[in-house]
């Protein structure tokens, strides 16, 4: 009785490791880190824009949650989700109405991320961010 026991504890001791290993593999993605300093470029080819350089990004990132400021102390927020990301920055002084850009883009690789953006004064665009340095404490 006791063998029958011990051999069913080893069974569903088994299972349950398995269980949570491919919980981990399917629930658990790997989020790409974004934290470090960024160099934001803009153009709106509809307003004969091919290069709008803005303050570089200083991007802070606690699990899908990112925050920091541009160059000029304006704050940044946004998420990722897999490879998508978006980015919100508030132009007040420039637009005079306090609405917030946002940055919609995918992460193309470790070093770049790009995407679609719409100011109000300038209209559609396209927006590119070449990382310049990591985040502290970053590998």
């Amino acid at each position: 009785m006791r063998i029958l026991i011990a051999i069913g504890l080893c069974v569903a001791l088994v299972a349950l490791t398995a269980c949570s290993k491919s919980a981990n593999v399917t629930a658990g993605v790997k989020l790409i880190n974004l934290a470090g300093i960024w160099r934001l470029e803009m153009s709106f080819p509809d307003k004969g824009i091919s290069v709008m350089q803005l303050p570089d990004l200083n991007l802070k990132q606690t699990g899908a949650t990112i925050t920091g400021t541009t160059g000029d102390g304006r704050p940044v927020k946004g998420t990722i989700e897999g490879s998508n990301v978006t980015l919100t920055i508030n132009f007040e002084s420039l637009t005079r109405s306090g609405v917030d850009t946002v940055y919609n883009g995918q992460v193309v690789n470790t070093n770049t991320m790009q995407g679609t953006v719409t100011m109000i004064q300038l209209g559609p665009g396209t927006w590119k961010a070449s990382r310049q340095s990591l985040g502290r404490g970053q590998p």
